[in-house]
């Protein structure tokens, strides 16, 4: 068989765009990532789920024990997984940023692997393992008999598609500011340990003093408790929540981080 004869029986093999190859990396990547993380047996991420349940009930045993009720609603338990689950969301996956660049130099030496691809991957694998998780801690509760299905659910699919924005922009700020900051990722903790009490996670801020209110109202997570708590109590209104707030948060972060991302790159290849 002639070279010409073999060429024709062969079917064409058109060559990938540059959107393919990229998804192809950055999903090769994440599967590296996750052996590493998870191990081969993917024994780590029933842990995944377990923490933020360990979590949940930990902190309601305790109110239990103080006598508080549940602000809204008959169950604390699911009040406050309401407000942790999009905190948690938003905490690990912006914590994914940090490591992305400094971490993966080895992966770095193949051309078709770039510093984003890397960053891409982790961030993707750490938000979808947090939603997975979620998912099964509100199964877990409507099981227990405490509630835990939303009753609106496009409340719900905005909040997690806000929760998102702000968690792939703020690892791509993260990523950025530690090429140049390497003790960012601690003084970072420490602000992430701050929106924990300014999130809403166990009070409704409408209830706050107006002086208090007024600060935590700065808090964009804040905003996106209360939309995601629409969708599991009927009827529920939040005075303090501001969508336009919110809005300019998740779409502002990601061209400005985008942005930085690019100065980063062109400042290590010079």
């Amino acid at each position: 068989m002639t070279r010409d004869t073999l060429d024709r029986a062969l079917p064409e093999r058109r060559p990938e765009s540059g959107l393919a190859i990229q998804a192809r990396v950055v999903f090769a990547l994440m599967h590296r990532d996750m052996l590493s993380r998870f191990g081969r047996t993917m024994l780590g991420y029933p842990w995944a789920v377990v923490a933020p349940l360990l979590t949940i009930a930990t902190m309601s045993l305790l109110f239990t024990f103080m006598q508080r009720r549940a602000p809204i609603g008959e169950s604390f338990l699911l009040f406050f997984a309401t407000g942790y689950i999009p905190y948690m969301v938003f905490r690990m996956t912006s914590l994914r940023g940090f490591g992305a660049f400094l971490s993966n130099a080895a992966v770095f030496q193949f051309p078709i692997v770039m510093p984003f691809d890397a960053l891409l991957s982790r961030i993707l694998l750490e938000f979808w393992t947090m939603i997975i998780a979620s998912v099964i801690v509100f199964l877990v509760i409507w099981l227990l008999g405490f509630g835990g299905l939303p009753v609106q659910v496009t409340p719900m699919l905005y909040a997690v598609g806000l929760l998102a924005l702000l968690g792939f922009g703020v690892a791509t700020l993260n990523a950025c500011i530690e090429i140049y900051f390497v003790t960012w990722g601690r003084f970072y903790r420490v602000m992430m340990m701050l929106l924990f009490y300014t999130s809403g996670i166990f009070y409704i801020p409408d209830w706050l003093p107006y002086q208090v209110r007024d600060m935590v109202v700065w808090n964009p997570i804040l905003h996106v408790v209360e939309l995601f708590r629409t969708a599991f109590y009927p009827g529920y209104g939040s005075e303090t929540f501001d969508a336009r707030y919110l809005l300019s948060w998740a779409f502002g972060v990601v061209p400005v981080s985008m942005a930085l991302e690019r100065v980063v790159r062109r400042s290590r290849q010079q």
